[in-house]
């Protein structure tokens, strides 16, 4: 291995830099009012997201173990939404 880190751990913390990113920007956001300065931060918070799955997609792949358990939490998660949530608010 050529990281300092297992890989996993590297893609976790990305992952979880770009999340705190998006919370950082859904901040100012709040704070914005011209329409098309909001439209370009959403696209920039959008980007941010994408970075998120990237970097989960890759942690999935590195370690086929955390990939496992965390189709294993979405699967439940999913299962605490539809018993929790009305129908109409699932995604």
């Amino acid at each position: 291995r050529y990281c300092m880190i297992p890989p996993e751990f590297a893609f976790a913390k990305i992952a979880a830099a770009e999340l705190t990113t998006v919370d950082e920007y859904s901040k100012i956001l709040e704070e914005v009012q011209c329409p098309q300065c909001r439209r370009v931060i959403e696209s920039i918070i959008d980007e941010e997201l994408v970075h998120v799955g990237e970097a989960i997609a890759n942690m999935k792949r590195v370690n086929h173990r955390w990939a496992e358990k965390l189709a294993e939490g979405e699967k439940e998660g999913l299962e605490i939404a539809k018993s929790m949530l009305p129908q109409k608010d699932l995604l």
